[in-house]
C-alpha cells in the first residue's frame, strides 16, 4: 500500500488548542497517512512532547522562527524538507505558519489546507494582515474553521464559500472518563476537602480574559468565603495576574497553578469550571470540561455558543462583565442541581458531537478530496 505522506505545520507541538489538535491527528489519522511535523518554537514540555510523537514512527524537524516575519528565511530549508520526503499534502495549522507553508506550497507545487483556529479581530482593522491573510488564503486548497462562527468569519474575510469547510475542534472523551484520586491532587496544591473549587484551563494571555474573572472571583468571596479559584496555565502575564489578585485580597484563595498536562485530573477537583475569554474559536478546554461532566459558565463568543446553548449545556454572560460572572458562578455554588443538570446534559453533547474519532473522520475524508484532485 502506498502510503500518503502528510506534513503537519505548526508554530509549537507544546501546550494550545491547536497544539492538540495536531497531536490528536498524529495518534489517530490512518495508518495510510505517513506523517511529518514542522515546528518552529519550543516550549516547556517539548521534552516529552517529541519522543511521544515520534514513537508514533512520525518524523519532527524544528524550523526556528516560523512565529515571526523572519520565518521567510526557512522556505528553502522548509522546502528541500518536502522534497526531500516526497510529502503529498501540507496541512498548516493557523495563520502565521499558513503564510509560510503557502510560499513552499506555490514553489514546489503540493497542495495546501489552513486550518483557522480562531477569530482574529484584529485583521478586520489591519490593512497589512489582511492583505498578507487574503494572498496566502489564494494559495490553499481548502480552509478549515474549527466552528460555524470561524467559518463565517473567513466568509466575512472574502474567502470564497466552496474553499470553506467545517470541521469542529474535538476531544478525546475518555481521558476525562477515568476516576481521579482527587482528595490527592487537592493535597498537592493545599486545598482542604469540602472546599468548592472554581476553575479555569487556558494560557496566561490578554484574549483568555483572565483579569474578569479575579474581579469575579474578589465579589464571589465576599458571599462565599469558602472558595478556592485555580487558574491552570502559563503566560506573560503570570506576574501581572498575580498582583492583581493580590491587590483584590485574593490572596490564599487563588492558585496559579502554572502551565500543566495532566488537564484531566485538574479538571476532576474543579466544582466550577469558567471561562472568561474575549476572543475565542472553539475552545479545547471548554470541551475538555464538558467530557469531564463539570458545570460550565462561559463567555458569549465565537464558536461558544455553537457548543453550549444558555441553560441547557451551561451558563453564557457577556465578555468583560465580572459582575454577571460573579452572579452566575454564586447561583451554580447555591444550585448545585441545577448545577449538575447542566453538567449531564453538557457531557451527553460533547460525546455525541464532539470525540476526536468523529473529527478524524471528517479531516481523512477532506485529505482525500483534496488528493483526489
Amino acid at each position: 500500500m502506498t502510503r500518503i505522506k502528510l506534513l503537519q505545520l505548526s508554530i509549537t507541538l507544546d501546550l494550545g488548542g491547536a497544539e492538540e489538535m495536531i497531536k490528536y491527528l498524529a495518534r489517530y489519522l490512518d495508518k495510510k497517512f505517513c506523517q511529518f511535523i514542522v515546528f518552529g518554537e519550543y516550549g516547556p514540555f517539548m521534552s516529552k512532547i517529541i519522543p511521544a510523537v515520534e514513537e508514533l514512527g512520525i518524523k519532527t524537524e524544528y524550523l526556528p522562527g516560523l512565529k515571526s516575519a523572519w520565518g521567510v528565511v526557512r522556505i528553502p530549508k522548509l522546502i528541500k524538507f518536502i522534497r526531500k520526503n516526497k510529502i503529498d499534502l501540507i496541512h498548516a495549522h493557523g495563520s502565521r505558519v499558513n503564510l509560510w507553508g503557502s510560499l513552499a506550497s506555490l514553489l514546489t507545487g503540493v497542495p495546501i489546507i489552513f486550518t483557522e483556529p480562531s477569530i482574529d479581530f484584529w485583521r478586520e482593522n489591519n490593512f497589512l494582515y489582511k492583505l498578507v491573510d487574503i494572498l496566502s488564503m489564494r494559495r490553499n486548497s481548502i480552509i478549515v474553521g474549527v466552528t460555524p462562527a470561524v467559518c463565517a468569519m473567513l466568509a466575512k474575510q472574502g474567502v470564497r464559500p466552496d474553499k470553506i469547510v467545517c470541521i469542529n475542534n474535538s476531544v478525546d472523551v475518555s481521558r476525562f472518563s477515568r476516576p481521579f484520586n482527587t482528595s490527592l491532587i487537592k493535597t498537592s496544591l493545599a486545598i482542604p476537602e469540602g472546599v468548592k473549587i472554581i476553575g479555569t484551563v487556558g494560557r496566561l494571555v490578554e484574549p483568555k480574559g483572565h483579569k474578569y474573572l479575579l474581579e469575579a472571583a474578589a465579589l464571589v468571596t465576599r458571599e462565599i468565603p469558602e472558595v478556592r479559584f485555580i487558574i491552570v496555565g502559563g503566560g506573560h502575564l503570570e506576574d501581572i495576574l498575580k498582583s492583581q489578585a493580590a491587590e483584590l485580597g485574593l490572596n490564599g484563595k487563588v492558585i496559579f497553578t502554572g502551565s500543566r498536562t495532566d488537564i484531566p485530573e485538574m479538571l476532576a477537583i474543579m466544582d466550577i469550571f469558567v471561562m472568561s475569554s474575549i476572543k475565542e474559536g472553539l475552545p479545547i478546554a471548554l470541551l475538555e470540561a464538558m467530557a469531564s461532566e463539570k458545570p460550565i459558565v462561559a463567555t458569549k463568543i465565537a464558536g461558544i455558543p455553537d457548543v453550549i446553548k444558555d441553560g441547557v449545556e451551561g451558563l453564557l454572560i457577556p465578555p468583560g462583565n465580572p459582575g454577571i460572572l460573579a452572579e452566575k458562578i454564586t447561583y451554580l455554588l447555591k444550585n448545585p442541581g441545577q448545577a449538575n443538570k447542566l453538567a449531564a446534559v453538557a457531557k451527553k453533547n460533547v460525546c455525541d458531537n464532539y470525540d476526536v474519532k468523529i473529527m478524524i473522520s471528517n479531516y481523512q475524508t477532506l485529505y482525500a478530496k483534496i488528493l483526489s484532485k
